[in-house]
């Protein structure tokens, strides 16, 4: 059975990767590059198992590292993520745990390169798909630049990112006064963040940045 020893083997940076969003800052950065299904290129012991788990997925819905002490100590586990959690448990004719003593929400018999391996799975709860909902609008959400010119629009455009966005500001803020914003005196911010500018009684410009889905 092929294994390896914990932080800095293969398993180990395979899991880091495909539960990247548990624990990169950096969550944008993470929905690219994270594997909602995807199987480790190895077994690995119990022991192995809840350490790489404990540093990659500390707590995830029910699931917990802490509960492979529950397992036999001398299976050998393949970790997985099905959407969620998701381990294959080889135990070599020791007992395996109930689903319930776990709080997995499935538990099955699977054939793997010949072998039969235990499948245990955590479901998504209820925080999760909250959490799922919100995320999914965070890469669906726009950022619109619009210009006001005494109350009418004389620019609008949508941009992916709020970066780029206030990239579009800035340029356009340029353009009609030879400035950047951060350069500029006597600007007016509004509560929502808009900036006005008055050159005489009958030009009012107003800039701003507005997120929107």
């Amino acid at each position: 059975m092929k294994n390896y020893f914990t932080h800095g083997h293969p398993v180990d940076a395979e899991v880091a990767r495909a539960y990247a969003d548990m624990t990169n800052p950096d969550f944008e950065a993470a929905l690219k590059i994270r594997n909602l299904n995807f199987k480790a290129s190895a077994f690995v012991t119990r022991d192995e198992a809840k350490s790489i788990l404990g540093q990659w997925v500390p707590n995830y819905n029910e699931f917990s590292p802490k509960l492979l002490d529950k397992f036999p100590k001398g299976c050998y586990i393949l970790i997985a993520r099905e959407a969620s959690v998701c381990l294959y448990v080889m135990p070599f004719g020791a007992k395996l745990p109930s689903a319930r003593s776990v709080l997995a929400d499935e538990v099955s018999i699977e054939k793997m390169n010949g072998f039969e391996v235990t499948r245990y799975w955590w479901d998504w709860c209820e925080k999760d798909i909250d959490n799922y909902q919100n995320f999914t609008k965070l890469i669906a959400m726009k950022y619109v630049f619009v210009k006001i010119h005494n109350n009418s629009v004389s620019n609008v455009s949508v941009h992916d990112t709020e970066e780029k966005a206030l990239e579009a500001l800035s340029r356009s803020f340029k353009e009609q006064t030879g400035e950047l914003p951060g350069e500029a005196k006597n600007l007016e911010y509004d509560m929502f963040g808009e900036i006005t500018i008055s050159e005489d009684l009958d030009h009012a410009y107003c800039f701003s940045v507005t997120p929107c889905e």
